[in-house]
């Protein structure tokens, strides 16, 4: 049974529970009793409070308490031509013929500001707060730079009233001509600024004459924020100019890249070169009619280029009715009659005259002009299937003679009353998107469900875990007997290789020629409009087995051959199973019980050990030999390679979705591409990357629905409890100091965009992927020297037991080789190099331990990626098999491993550890639970650690004034007996988190240190690296690195310099840890889990409070510690001033103390006067 409780506190400090009878008259409120989760006032002044909740129940009881979303879709397809309709001051002059007058928004203001962290009462960690404020104001005639800084009162209050007197100047100039539709707003933009907008300006700001009307976006990050006064009708529209380039790119790469200036690390001088950056953004985009700042994102103004050379011909005088042989249309006396009541009833509804309207003796007059006249919108003859109607000139006037004209009846219906300009252009429009079959939006909501539930995103995968040069030999599986057997090929691993594809979803919707591609004339064609649906499996089969897809004839294509999405229930028979069981071909969801039989017992046991959730249904991207007896959905590429490469057996087909097809994107993908290399060959970098991410990007905007968007609301103090009340209401967050932003589930969504071309996009790019894989690798070369280790959507990593590609048919290879990868290996020719659907080799290694896709090393236990397959005790991922009706689970597996003695006495040695390993952190099993809630279990028994510590009296603190400061030093086991590559590890520390990475390395070369420093600098924060003068630190390899990644770097073997304190200490901790044992020390994975430990146990160097996971994570917690180091680093320095500790000369003697009388060397004999274990010496000042 459950009770409403009231927790009350009182005066004293005590709490007091109090029994609540009836919570609806104690809070005045009524609560569905269905979903526990929408309210409504009992005390409403209109009486309405039981009709409103009646309404909400029946509907709760209908959803099973679930909110129920509606889909709105287009009442008819219309083209996808977001670069006009999202513009309608273009679209307007387009319509117009007054497309000369069009121009983009090129006068804005820029601001920067000048920050600092300041420690708040009230808040738990420091606050960022601006000292200073500068911003540029670009005007038609002038140029104009204001600032302000903290020594004014009020200073970002007075900032933002000059902003918004500068502003009136901007608008005008910006105007168009008065009858032209066009928005008004002021743009003021900075650089990676809208996250911290907030903070920085309106918290900041106490007057109420400011008010924020609309902040689409996150609760953390909005897509932009528009601000009104009211001292004036100025808008301001605050813009991050960060959205138009990659978002890892920082602000001295855009002034320098894109801006092409000198740097500057002062704000006023920021904000003026912003201009430069921004303005050749606009510039960028002006030949394609887009407007740079009326777009908020990258991806957005990739999909506007991508349409715009899509249309770039279209031209809205022209005609583009398709040639049509029918028979005229002929008018008969009788429906002429009944359009002539029609339309006096029309007129009678609206009230307007009929004594002049068109008569039935007009009959012989309209069936003239019937026959002989054209739609006068767009110009398309009238037929049977293009029936006429009569359009209104006026639409004020009645259907009078001299107020009609003739005119196709989709046109009549879609102008209706809207501007007759604008409604010809877009009939236009969709006259030339039938015409090339070019992509419409959706009308049909059993399309709409079909593409949105059954989309599939990028595959990620991994396939074997633990892969060493010179140790791991190639792994396989087999089917026999219903089982599946794991077993290993007496070939061991030489090279690791990872392949990644050339912009791969741009490449894949482009429909380039490759001769890789059997169908359709050797390219993937991508879909423009719905056609039709087919829900007759004889009429289905039709098209999947259509024996014109392997056609090179483009007349045959054209006439013959359709796109389509089939939804099927199929499988590989058994014979074939063992062709494709080491690379699964099905990628597709399947939903998956994550219990002991399905997913295994090593990876049900590692996600009860690393607290994940288990036992439970979940929804995976699987990599599958058949549809699991479900309804699954493919295009026709992916579909047909299916058939006829992996012998796919179709059992029912459910529904085919069938498309028109074009190949109108290719120019922009080509051209793009060009534009990247040309950039990457003269150096510039952010070019490079900006044409780069255009490709990349511009499929996803097409699958923009607000169907998985929530929605987002701005309300006042007294408005934001309303929205408490409602079961959507999902959070919220005050952005000013009477203003909140509320996050709201949505219940009505819209979908405006051809989700079909998204769709086809990826599936293509899982169709190329394979295609690659099985018609291209496997035939060229052999297999039995080759294991997949890992792949995600554009990459693949193959452990390889060869010292070179293991050819065996060298005829095939030469000739497929060039089509894929680059022809010259020195990378000479880039733009061979980045061809469109081409391989490159991103990386070689000796060493990859794989725990997801694209590892990062430190990442310890079972991420969520490992349900996806059965991950075996040997670290080979099996995956899920569907045999005869049954799924064959873990439960079934041998494994038969043939590994050497050594590789099983180490996995029994691996097993035995894990299940012994305790914490070993004696002291701070206290702070631990304090932290954590918990104890850490078991506690290890340690040995003292005897090395001296240095005297804190007066000791400087040891700290790094830069973010980003690591200590690395190599460390080996001390036991000779555990193999070589082992034992030696690279100790990563960060000086101020006290974070650590430790990387296995199979020797201590140069080239094992940088390849570990490579994934150091892609996961975490570097910029500066010491550590001592070990050779393999010292080499030219290393600090060629450095340089490259802009990182300071100092490596010396001098005794005299104290620089790898930190990292020292932590090997002692660690080698502590681990006690005498050395061969537990050697093994990786117990060693992995040690530094897991540490990095999760409280630190002494935050008082206990914080671990190094967590100060890692926080960046404010590494600056508050920073700060404290350089009080600390001052008040020492002023005491040993005082002291005269830091006035000695040459010639003075120094007397040195050391203790060892707490050590294991208390018995050992320095010098001849020994007292106690105490020694004094001395010595001379040099």
């Amino acid at each position: 049974m459950d009770y409403n409780i009231l927790l009350l506190n009182d005066d004293d400090g005590n709490q007091h529970l109090m029994y609540i009878i009836s919570v609806e008259k104690l809070l005045g409120i009524k609560i569905c009793p269905i979903c526990n989760n929408h309210a409504i006032f009992t005390k409403d002044p209109n009486n309405n409070s039981k009709r409103k909740m009646d309404t909400h129940m029946k509907e709760c009881q209908q959803n099973n308490g679930q909110i129920k979303k509606y889909i709105t879709l287009e009442k008819f397809p219309k083209p996808f031509v977001p670069h006009i309709t999202s513009n309608k001051t273009y679209r307007y002059l387009l319509a117009h013929n007054r497309e000369s007058e069009y121009k983009a928004t090129q006068y804005y203001i820029t601001f920067r500001f000048q920050t600092e962290l300041q420690k708040i009462r009230g808040y738990q960690y420091p606050i960022l707060t601006p000292t200073a404020v500068a911003s540029t104001i670009k005007a038609k005639n002038y140029i104009k730079t204001i600032s302000f800084d903290k020594t004014q009162d009020n200073f970002v209050e007075k900032w933002l009233d000059q902003v918004f007197s500068e502003a009136l100047q901007i608008r005008d100039d910006n105007k168009f001509a008065d009858d032209v539709p066009q928005r008004y707003e002021v743009h003021v933009i900075g650089f990676d600024c809208l996250k911290s907008a907030t903070t920085l300006i309106f918290k900041n700001i106490k007057s109420m004459k400011y008010e924020i009307i609309d902040r689409p976006g996150s609760r953390s990050c909005p897509i932009h924020i528009i601000v009104k006064s009211t001292d004036n009708s100025i808008h301001l529209k605050f813009i991050d100019a960060k959205n138009y380039v990659s978002a890892n790119m920082e602000l001295d790469d855009f002034l320098r890249d894109i801006g092409k200036v000198e740097l500057s690390n002062d704000i006023i001088r920021q904000s003026q070169l912003l201009l430069s950056a921004i303005d050749n953004r606009i510039n960028d985009y002006i030949p394609y009619h887009i407007d740079l700042l009326q777009n908020t994102s990258l991806a957005k103004l990739s999909c506007l280029k991508k349409y715009a050379f899509a249309y770039k011909n279209f031209n809205i005088s022209s005609c583009y009715n398709p040639i049509d042989n029918s028979n005229p249309y002929d008018l008969t006396l009788e429906y002429w009659k009944s359009k002539v009541n029609s339309y006096n009833e029309q007129d009678k509804r609206k009230k307007r005259r009929i004594d002049h309207n068109i008569q039935y003796d007009d009959y012989e007059y309209f069936h003239e002009v019937f026959l002989t006249q054209r739609c006068h919108m767009c110009q398309a003859r009238f037929t049977y299937d293009n029936q006429p109607t009569l359009d209104r000139v006026d639409n004020n006037k009645s259907h009078t003679k001299t107020n009609v004209l003739p005119c196709c009846l989709y046109c009549n219906k879609y102008a209706s009353n809207k501007d007759k300009e604008t409604a010809r252009l877009m009939i236009q429009l969709r006259k030339y998107c039938e015409l090339y079959s070019l992509p419409m939006t959706i009308s049909n909501q059993e399309v709409y469900d079909s593409l949105r539930n059954d989309m599939v995103g990028g595959n990620s995968f991994v396939i074997h875990r633990e892969n060493i040069t010179g140790k791991t030999q190639i792994h396989k599986f087999k089917l026999q007997d219903n089982e599946v057997v794991s077993y290993e090929l007496p070939h061991i691993v030489e090279n690791i290789i990872c392949l990644d594809f050339n912009s791969f979803y741009g490449s894949c919707m482009s429909s380039e020629y490759h001769p890789l591609i059997p169908y359709t004339n050797h390219r993937m064609y991508m879909p423009g409009g719905v056609k039709y649906i087919i829900h007759d499996q004889e009429q289905a089969k039709q098209f999947i087995f259509n024996k014109h897809r392997f056609s090179s004839d483009e007349d045959i294509i054209n006439k013959n051959v359709h796109l389509f999405i089939a939804k099927v229930k199929a499988h590989i028979p058994n014979e074939y199973i063992n062709e494709f069981i080491n690379f699964p071909v099905i990628w597709r969801n399947l939903k998956i019980i994550t219990d002991k039989d399905t997913i295994g017992e090593y990876t049900y046991e590692n996600m009860i050990k690393n607290n994940m959730q288990h036992d439970m249904e979940e929804q995976k991207l699987m990599m599958l030999l058949s549809t699991h007896d479900e309804h699954m959905q493919f295009n026709n590429y992916y579909l047909w390679f299916l058939i006829d490469r992996c012998h796919l057996v179709i059992d029912d087909i459910k529904q085919l979705i069938v498309f028109n097809k074009h190949c109108q994107f290719n120019e922009f993908v080509k051209t793009n591409i060009n534009l990247r290399c040309k950039a990457h060959i003269e150096g510039n970098k952010g070019e490079e990357l900006k044409n780069k991410l255009e490709v990349n990007t511009s499929f996803g905007y097409d699958s923009i629905n607000s169907e998985k968007y929530k929605d987002f609301r701005l309300c006042n103090k007294k408005n934001v409890w309303k929205h408490h009340m409602a079961n959507t209401f999902l959070t919220d967050k005050q952005i000013s100091e009477n203003c909140f932003i509320v996050e709201l589930e949505k219940k009505r969504c819209s979908c405006s965009t051809p989700l079909q071309v998204a769709y086809f996009t990826m599936d293509n790019s899982k169709y190329f992927y394979l295609n690659a894989y099985y018609n291209f690798l496997t035939p060229c070369l052999d297999m039995d020297y080759i294991h997949v280790i890992y792949g995600d959507t554009d990459s693949l990593c193959l452990a390889i037991a060869h010292e070179s590609w293991p050819i065996k048919d060298k005829k095939l290879w030469d000739q497929l080789y060039s089509q894929l990868f680059p022809s010259v290996s020195d990378g000479s020719n880039y733009y061979d190099k980045k061809k469109i659907l081409g391989w490159n080799i991103e990386s070689e290694s000796t060493t990859c331990l794989a725990l997801a896709p694209k590892f990062i090393q430190e990442r310890i236990g079972i991420s969520g990626i490992n349900t996806k397959t059965i991950v075996l005790r040997n670290q080979a991922c099996a995956p899920y098999i569907h045999v005869d009706k049954l799924i064959v689970i873990i439960l079934a597996l041998i494994i038969r491993l043939r590994n050497k003695p050594r590789t099983q006495a180490k996995n029994q040695l691996q097993e035995k550890s894990s299940d012994s390993l305790e914490y070993p952190f004696k002291s701070k099993i206290e702070h631990f639970k304090k932290l954590h809630g918990k104890s850490p279990g078991k506690i290890q028994e340690i040995p003292p650690d005897y090395q001296i510590k240095p005297l804190s009296k007066l000791n400087r603190p040891y700290f790094s004034p830069k973010l980003g400061s690591w200590e690395s030093d190599l460390v080996f086991s001390m036991d000779e007996r555990i193999i070589r590559a082992n034992q030696i590890y690279l100790f990563c520390i960060n000086i101020n988190t006290k974070y650590l990475v430790v990387f296995p390395l199979r020797d201590k070369s140069a080239g094992q240190i940088k390849n570990a420093l490579q994934i150091l600098v892609k996961n975490y924060h570097v910029t500066n690296i010491r550590g001592d003068g070990e050779k393999g630190f010292n080499g030219s390899v290393l600090k060629s690195f450095c340089q490259e990644h802009k990182i300071t770097s100092f490596f010396t073997d001098s005794k005299f310099t104290n620089h790898n304190r930190v990292v020292d200490s932590v090997i002692r901790t660690i080698r502590n840890a681990f006690g005498d044992d050395s061969q537990k020390f050697a093994d990786n994975g117990l060693m992995q889990h040690i530094v897991k430990m540490y990095n999760q146990t409280p630190h002494s160097a935050y008082e206990n409070k914080y671990s190094p996971q967590q100060a890692n994570d926080n960046q404010d917690i590494e600056g508050q510690y920073i700060r404290q180091q350089q009080d600390k680093l001052f008040e020492v320095k002023q005491q040993q001033q005082n002291k005269g500790l830091l006035s000695f000369k040459p010639g003075n003697i120094l007397m040195i103390h050391l203790d060892y009388s707490k050590t294991s060397h208390q018995n050992m004999a320095i010098v001849p006067k020994a007292q106690k274990g105490k020694w004094q010496f001395s010595v001379p000042v040099k």
